[in-house]
């Protein structure tokens, strides 16, 4: 009985995928950056226990800046 509710879901998915496709483009970044933001999260508490937007913001730029740096070394 299990089974049949997967393969149900699973076609679901399927037909829903192929009527979006257009839109996974802009879908999976997203939901790249949701899950890295959970993740970062949970390894950084400080982020959850801060109210407000600025604690946020400070490991955003942090990524941010790590990133550019990156770029910046690994290019030449």
């Amino acid at each position: 009985m299990n089974n049949g509710f997967k393969q149900r879901r699973a076609r679901i998915g399927v037909l829903t995928m192929a009527l979006f496709k257009n839109s996974v483009s802009a879908g999976l970044p997203l939901a790249a950056g949701v899950t890295i933001y959970v993740a970062a999260s949970d390894l950084i508490p400080e982020v959850n226990k801060e109210p407000g937007i600025r604690m946020a913001l400070v490991v955003f730029l942090g990524v941010a800046l790590l990133f550019g740096l990156d770029l910046l070394f690994h290019s030449a």
